[in-house]
């Protein structure tokens, strides 16, 4: 069982105007999960795109529970 996080980037060349914007999909993160789950997390700043709100106080992640994931996987196959 592999696992992968996918992140959409800009393209490398300037689109002509703001409606034709596109931007390409590249892996960023893959862990085989057959045995077990890998820890992840996902940066705030990447949610946010830059500045995290002060709400978040020092928090500058969200945890996820991939032992959790890797069950209900399993369980829908």
């Amino acid at each position: 069982m592999t696992i992968q996080l996918w992140r959409g980037f800009p393209l490398n060349h300037l689109p002509r105007s703001p409606a034709a914007q596109q931007r390409e999909a590249r892996m960023v993160w893959e862990a085989d999960w057959t045995h077990t789950a890998t820890p992840l997390y996902i940066l705030l700043s990447d949610i946010f795109r830059g500045q995290v709100p002060a709400a978040y106080g020092n928090n500058d992640r969200v945890h996820l529970d991939t032992v959790a994931w890797r069950q209900a996987i399993i369980d829908a196959w």
